[in-house]
């Protein structure tokens, strides 16, 4: 604790901040190593979430699916609905 008596304010402050940001970066590597595969939405009523009758007809399918989305960048920028209908799929 003398140690700390002997350093100015200012500079305990800049102490702190840097090991604020170390322990910040710190916990986002470990959490992004440890939930790996976990994923959370948070959306107004669960926007990107499937139902539960979705997964039982996707677990029956036995091949791959593609879906392709034709948009042109003049639809996205005459009507924002599109391009906002779009960016959903594209998240997707």
């Amino acid at each position: 604790m003398q140690m700390f008596a002997k350093l100015d304010r200012s500079r305990l402050a800049f102490i702190g901040a840097v090991l604020a940001v170390v322990a910040f970066l710190a916990f986002n590597i470990f959490t992004n190593a440890a939930f790996k595969g976990v994923r959370l939405d948070l959306t107004d009523e669960g926007l990107f979430t499937l139902s539960d009758g979705t997964r039982k007809i996707l677990a029956g399918i036995d091949e791959p699916i593609s879906i392709r989305l034709y948009v042109t960048k003049r639809l996205t920028e005459l009507n924002p609905a599109h391009a906002t209908y779009a960016a959903r799929i594209r998240e997707l």
